[in-house]
């Protein structure tokens, strides 16, 4: 597990959490890593807008910011400073690591493992007919 320490903006909304992890009592720091980016700008607009940030399940980070908005404020909401999270890392270089991403099926994967059934399915019938 690993400790969310800080939060590093790089403009245009993006936006990290930093986290420390120990290995055999040797500190390390990772950051979470996206997909990708979407950010929506809603400056202009007469109307007050929220400002918000989310990620998706598929791994994209969504921020949507108003006339003012402030980036530390919702990475802190998204990302509290001591707040656990695991952290990956490879046992023979712990330095190599990587912050979890959630694991959800996508469309792809359906269509693969569909794929892969009937195959199989269509081989076992193959191999039946050809037995008679």
């Amino acid at each position: 597990m690993g400790t969310v320490i800080d939060h590093r903006f790089m403009g245009e909304g993006r936006m990290n959490p930093v986290l420390e992890y120990t290995v055999d009592g040797t500190q390390y720091r990772a950051k979470k890593q996206f997909r990708g980016i979407k950010t929506k700008s809603l400056s202009g607009l007469p109307i007050r807008t929220q400002a918000t940030a989310y990620e998706d399940a598929k791994g994209w980070l969504h921020v949507q910011t108003g006339p003012i908005a402030r980036l530390g404020t919702l990475a802190e909401q998204l990302w509290p400073l001591g707040s656990q999270m695991t952290v990956y890392y490879n046992p023979s270089n712990p330095d190599k690591s990587y912050v979890e991403r959630p694991i959800v099926g996508n469309f792809a994967t359906l269509m693969f493992n569909i794929a892969g059934f009937l195959l199989i399915a269509m081989s076992i019938l193959l191999y039946v007919l050809i037995q008679r």
